[in-house]
């Protein structure tokens, strides 16, 4: 590719067409003139007429980096390959930033993606991806270099969260590429970037550790007894469990359908429903007394009847119209409390609440539950494992879970034993 400097050596050498050809495509270059003028322009053929040769002048020379001239120029003769007139495409097509596509794909996220995976996505375009690649900048003038500068900066706040950035980049364009944001067989700048070595996480809590957590959260209220007996024991994950609404849940029979609760979106954006053990009933039921008991003490307080109970399972503690966010103080309180946070020179790492969702999941694999009904319970995304699991009845599941609260109630004892009020 021509430099700035070699640009401004270029001298007019008398011809009548005078044109320069670059060394990645010779139909791109730049044509000189007596008058000491230089455009960029394409010199091709079309595929119906090979005899004719077509000059399409893109920009005079100075406006923009030879790198940046390129970048357009290779994006209409792409379509040129394809058999479209560049001259024609220039006129009509639209070039789109990457603030666009940004806007785009949040877009297509909103009718399938969960609410956390959105946030997530929303966050890092705000904050990492856009100031990085600049949201004015058109998407055919992003190189994968530009992708793999920017996981570079990224890597050293966080090797995890730069991947996460270089893999979001990377849908975003096969997203452009499938609606009109670029033409089609458009190369993907994200694909082949280097991503960093990832360390798959194994860290799930042993039955002497259970025993301590246990002991721990006898000492706690309802709420985070709730929390935690439901996480162990439904393998749920934080966002699914702290969204939960009442309306989802059963307690009670109801004709042939037994106790459960539903996830409407999961992450995957599939909806998601488990079966109740007799202890998550109790537990459930407990909360609910609670709630309610608060609402007619309000009631009886203010004299007014219209205060009725929070949509939500775990609601805010400021605010019953909204949901539970985070309880990290609890949780780390919890492990504090338990002897579950570990130092730097200890073998154990300190365990996080996934790694709850993680403990169920190993106990199942202990228990011998066919990997297929584990699936089903995690509610895995994976295509080919999910055409097996949706097959599978209620009844096997139930009987997974069954299998999780015996060995929790083993080690924990029953809801009676723990003392939830």
């Amino acid at each position: 590719m021509f430099s700035k400097t070699d640009v401004s050596r270029l001298k007019w050498d008398g011809r009548s067409f005078d044109f320069r050809p670059c060394e990645e495509d010779a139909r791109f270059g730049v044509r000189l003139y007596e008058s000491g003028r230089k455009i960029w322009c394409l010199r091709y053929r079309l595929l119906g007429n090979r005899a004719k040769v077509h000059t399409l002048k893109l920009e005079s020379v100075g406006l923009r980096t030879p790198k940046e001239v390129w970048l357009d120029a290779r994006r209409l003769l792409i379509a040129l390959d394809s058999g479209q007139n560049p001259k024609a495409l220039r006129e009509t097509q639209k070039r789109y930033t990457l603030q666009e596509l940004s806007d785009s794909y949040l877009k297509r996220l909103d009718r399938k993606a969960s609410a956390k995976t959105i946030s997530e996505a929303r966050r890092r375009l705000d904050k990492r991806i856009i100031p990085a690649l600049n949201g004015d900048t058109f998407l055919e003038h992003i190189e994968r270099a530009d992708i793999q500068k920017m996981h570079a900066e990224i890597s050293e706040d966080g090797a995890v969260e730069a991947n996460r950035c270089a893999q979001l980049v990377r849908a975003m364009f096969s997203h452009a590429e499938q609606g009109e944001h670029l033409p089609d067989h458009y190369p993907n700048p994200a694909v082949g970037v280097s991503l960093n070595a990832e360390r798959a996480k194994h860290r799930y809590l042993d039955t002497e550790e259970l025993g301590r957590l246990f002991e721990a959260l006898q000492k706690e209220d309802i709420n985070t007894k709730a929390k935690v007996l439901l996480t162990l024991g439904l393998a749920l994950r934080k966002s699914e469990l702290l969204s939960l609404r009442w309306e989802n849940v059963q307690l009670e029979w109801f004709g042939d359908e037994a106790p459960h609760i539903k996830i409407p979106k999961t992450k995957n954006g599939l909806s998601h429903r488990l079966p109740l053990m007799e202890e998550q009933v109790a537990i459930l039921k407990q909360l609910e007394q609670m709630q309610l008991g608060v609402v007619s003490r309000k009631a009886d307080r203010y004299k007014d009847l219209r205060i009725t109970r929070s949509p939500w399972v775990f609601p805010s503690y400021t605010d019953w119209s909204k949901h539970t966010q985070d309880f990290k103080s609890t949780w780390r309180r919890l492990r504090k409390n338990a002897g579950l946070i570990y130092g730097k020179n200890s073998t154990k790492e300190t365990p996080t609440w996934h790694d709850l969702r993680r403990t169920c999941a190993s106990i199942m694999a202990q228990k011998n539950v066919p990997i297929e009904v584990a699936m089903q319970i995690l509610n895995h995304s994976d295509k080919q494992i999910t055409r097996i699991y949706y097959q599978l009845s209620n009844q096997q599941t139930t009987q997974a879970l069954e299998v999780v609260q015996e060995a929790i109630s083993e080690g924990f004892g029953t809801a009676r034993d723990l003392r939830l009020a």
